[in-house]
């Protein structure tokens, strides 16, 4: 550990991070007012763009600069600005969109603010900020609702590319996606094994969307879409058990109820996949890191080591398999039924 003075470099890089809230909130800003969808291939003046998004023009230029230093947009020598390729991503029709994750990330800074709750508790501050916890909190307000399903389908986009490219679901005959969403894992699985069939296993407010996702890709006949509660119980009959980016949301007491009622419904020997980001204490910034306070701070939940998932996997009657890399973000963590 190096004990010596910090240079100015690292007095500037320090100044950077700090300053770096305010880079994150002008982003999710221009996200909210949809900018991005007012560009239409041509350089626009911010005069223009101000106009169209009710806003002033002299502070929409200062934001857009900030911007134009990350790659965003270009600011041209006659004072009009582009989108750039990066920028695209926050069109709404951008195939791989992201201004819905950003537009949520809006919503979530009043939570944010009050991260010294989760630091000095351990509990979450979206609960003390909403007075209820956020799959209670979005069920009541259907409109946040919709934002955070979207946000979340289209971070669920580019990981479902990644899974179907890196992991063989080829061995399994029938898998069960728990907590599946809108089956948009599921119907890329099937439509790249079509020997498969496959069951979404969701929330009764939830199972309309897979329903109409099965619809859409003529997928009726392979996928069933069921509608339970996983504290409860989870749909049995699969030879493959999946959960995506589920087990992060809830602390350990929670994640092993999640568990236990999936070994309830396995055979002995079914295998189960945890798609999760993986925590390494290797003291490189990644993605799973950031995730791990937001969860904590979010959801009481948190992202886990290779040692804390065994340890969850074996206190759940599973016999850890080990874990591998599914693309940039997640890993597929595998384990069999005892």
């Amino acid at each position: 550990m190096s004990t010596g003075s910090g240079s100015g470099d690292d007095a500037n890089e320090l100044l950077l991070l700090g300053q770096s809230v305010m880079v994150a909130k002008v982003l999710s800003l221009i996200a909210e007012i949809g900018v991005a969808d007012l560009f239409d291939g041509r350089p626009l003046t911010v005069e223009h763009l101000a106009e169209r998004t009710g806003t002033v023009s002299s502070a929409l230029r200062s934001f857009l600069r900030l911007l134009a230093g990350h790659g965003v947009v270009e600011e041209l020598p006659d004072g009009r600005f582009e989108l750039t390729a990066r920028g695209t991503l926050l069109r709404s029709d951008h195939p791989n969109s992201l201004r819905s994750i950003l537009r949520l990330y809006t919503m979530l800074y009043a939570t944010f603010d009050r991260a010294d709750h989760t630091l000095y508790t351990g509990q979450s501050a979206f609960e003390l900020v909403n007075d209820k916890p956020p799959f209670e909190y979005y069920r009541e307000n259907p409109e946040l609702g919709a934002l955070f399903d979207a946000a979340m389908a289209d971070m669920s986009r580019g990981e479902r590319d990644d899974l179907i490219r890196w992991y063989d679901f080829s061995p399994y005959r029938h898998i069960v996606d728990v907590a599946g969403g809108d089956g948009t894992l599921l119907t890329a699985v099937l439509k790249k094994y079509p020997d498969a069939a496959g069951t979404v296993f969701e929330q009764e407010h939830v199972v309309a969307a897979a329903v109409r996702s099965s619809v859409r890709c003529g997928l009726e006949e392979r996928m069933a879409v069921v509608a339970g509660d996983f504290f409860t119980e989870v749909a049995s009959g699969g030879d493959l058990y999946i959960l995506k980016s589920v087990v992060h949301d809830w602390p350990k007491d929670k994640a092993e109820i999640i568990l236990r009622r999936c070994h309830e419904a396995m055979s002995s020997g079914t295998r189960l996949v945890l798609f999760e980001r993986v925590l390494f204490p290797d003291n490189v910034y990644d993605q799973a890191k950031t995730h791990d306070v937001m969860m904590r701070t979010l959801f009481s939940g948190a992202e886990r080591t290779v040692a804390q998932f065994r340890e969850l996997l074996a206190d759940c009657g599973f016999d850890f398999i080990g874990t591998t890399r599914v693309g940039d973000t997640l890993h597929a963590v595998e384990a069999t039924r005892r």
